[in-house]
């Protein structure tokens, strides 16, 4: 019996082998190829890293076996793959239904960005989708904060999901009428990623939407729109009470027409009192010796859970230069 629970919980990596073995047994069940999937994303064992890109590259395997190596490769909590552009051109270029999906989402915008963006633009490519939310990160350049903004209308609910989503990384303010738009959607998803990303918006007419929202049919949105609409009422309530009288002042009266529906009570509106803060003294850290040290960044079995925590509490400044000397190239090669 594998110990899923405690190999995600400890990012242990002495059972990577066994994994592995597991992943390609064709007797893997569906939902225990979900534990062992997020296991190896827990390790992130660079062990595994070949062998799982040889299984996403062999046409001859299971496509569901293919998609969960892609994504434990992709997805490795400590960990992240620096593919080379080349490669990712070469599987985009050459792959199957399998492998260009993955290469499209190993993608970024220091790689490959203009396949992304080309994608992301074509409305009736099959991976439209998986391209705009590939746009999430280092794509906020205008002309692709247009394509997102596109992507709000289409008749595809799930491309209309995925740009509500990832307009929330860069929030441009030409995304706010398509957003509140966006809440009108038939699909409750669509709805609830909109009331999401509102959150960064905070203006008149996203207050009253998102306040509407709170008595929507569907759970889902009525939870994303009521963490938005507080999340925007306590900045708010922030600035009402913070020392700087003139703004708070204005921002009051620029609430008016919304100030019923943020319902602040006086005590909520008391002015801020600087606490009382007792400083505790900072834990003494300590420089792991140099041979614990070493031995630990040699063992494959360690944990990159322990591993990092064990390198954030050090005190680096108390080794001497010899000491230096022998951690630093052990580091620079560190898989």
């Amino acid at each position: 019996m594998i110990p899923y629970h405690d190999i995600t919980e400890k990012a242990d990596q002495s059972w990577t082998f066994r994994l592995m073995d597991r992943l390609v047994d064709p007797d893997l069940a569906d939902d225990e190829l979900d534990l062992l999937v997020r296991a190896l994303e827990a390790a992130s064992d660079p062990r595994s890293f070949s062998v799982l890109e040889s299984i996403v590259t062999d046409t001859n395997r299971p496509p569901c076996l293919r998609k969960a190596a892609g994504k434990i490769l992709r997805d490795m909590d400590h960990a992240a793959l620096d593919v080379p552009a080349e490669k990712l051109r070469r599987w985009w270029r050459e792959g199957d239904a399998e492998l260009r999906p993955h290469a499209l989402l190993s993608m970024k915008g220091a790689r490959c960005p203009n396949i992304v963006e080309q994608v992301a633009a074509e409305t009736t490519h099959s991976l439209q989708a998986a391209a705009i939310w590939r746009m999430s990160f280092w794509f906020d350049l205008p002309r692709y904060e247009a394509i997102k903004i596109a992507g709000l209308p289409h008749p595809d609910w799930q491309i209309r999901a995925a740009a509500a989503e990832v307009l929330l990384w860069d929030e441009p303010v030409a995304a706010e009428e398509s957003l509140l738009t966006a809440t009108y959607d038939m699909v409750g998803e669509v709805v609830a990623e909109a009331a999401n990303t509102l959150e960064y918006y905070p203006t008149l007419q996203v207050i009253r939407r998102l306040h509407q929202l709170l008595r929507h049919t569907e759970a889902k949105v009525r939870e994303e729109a009521d963490d938005s609409f507080q999340s925007i009422r306590n900045r708010l309530l922030n600035v009402l009470c913070g020392k700087e009288l003139r703004v708070a002042e204005h921002i009051r009266q620029w609430l008016r027409p919304v100030w019923k529906m943020l319902a602040f009570s006086n005590e909520e509106l008391l002015p801020d009192v600087d606490a009382c803060v007792t400083a505790f003294p900072k834990e003494d850290q300590k420089a792991m010796p140099v041979s614990d040290l070493l031995a630990m960044l040699g063992n494959p079995d360690e944990s990159p859970l322990v591993l990092s925590n064990c390198l954030i509490a050090n005190e680096w400044r108390a080794y001497i230069e010899d000491e230096c000397r022998r951690l630093r190239p052990v580091l620079l090669t560190h898989p």
